[in-house]
């Protein structure tokens, strides 16, 4: 299938690792801890492990990516099949694939966070509930592994601020935002004088629907 993530050049920041949640990869992988039953899917609910995947991916180098591998509860690490995005509800009909190199780090980081906020870590930590999409819970133990200062702020300018010095945010969108209309999860990726640049882990081709205010340019 066709790749819907990979490299864009995003302005004032250059060449960065874009993913998508409903990248055909995975958007019709099941996305659930054991313990919700659900039957829900990736691509409707993933954009907070994907936007987590930004994150990290575009602060840590490649060859780093796979420090997270001696955080897995499971001895293999990070595994999916192509009904799941981890090992607890295959229909044991799929071999799973284990995610090794750096280069399939790289390609599949999304389905790493993912496998790693539905239980397969060493603190037991289940962030995929009951509710809609993910809690964000997950992010300190990730920002601890892989070295990275993580701070929380309430402050829209405060945000901003952070991401002129270099830093990416990860921001969680309320229910009236012109993106999805939802609760969402997007990276802030740069800003200058016209622009604030987002990386917005749902791919669609316009924002027509849920951008009211027309403030909106993909």
């Amino acid at each position: 299938a066709p790749m819907d993530s990979g490299w864009q050049n995003v302005p004032g920041r250059g060449e960065m690792m874009v993913y998508a949640q409903n990248d055909q990869l995975w958007t019709n992988m099941r996305y659930e801890t054991r313990a919700t039953g659900k039957k829900r899917v990736f691509g409707d609910g993933g954009c907070g492990p994907t936007s987590v995947a930004m994150a990290v991916a575009n602060l840590v180098p490649k060859e780093r990516l796979a420090d997270i591998y001696g955080y897995a509860k499971s001895s293999l690490g990070y595994t999916f099949c192509e009904c799941s995005v981890n090992q607890y509800y295959c229909n044991k009909l799929h071999a799973q694939y284990q995610i090794q190199t750096p280069d399939e780090y790289l390609r599949y980081f999304p389905l790493v966070m993912a496998n790693f906020a539905t239980g397969n870590n060493l603190w037991g930590l289940e962030s995929r509930g009951k509710s809609p999409g993910t809690n964000l819970g997950f992010l300190k133990k990730i920002a601890y592994l892989y070295k990275l200062e993580l701070s929380t702020t309430y402050d829209n300018d405060l945000a901003l601020e952070a991401v002129q010095n270099g830093a990416l945010v990860i921001a969680s969108l309320g229910r009236e935002n012109p993106l999805t209309g939802g609760g969402h999860y997007v990276v802030l990726a740069s800003v200058d004088n016209g622009y604030l640049y987002l990386l917005d882990p749902y791919r669609q081709a316009g924002y027509e629907k849920n951008d009211r205010q027309h403030v909106v340019e993909t």
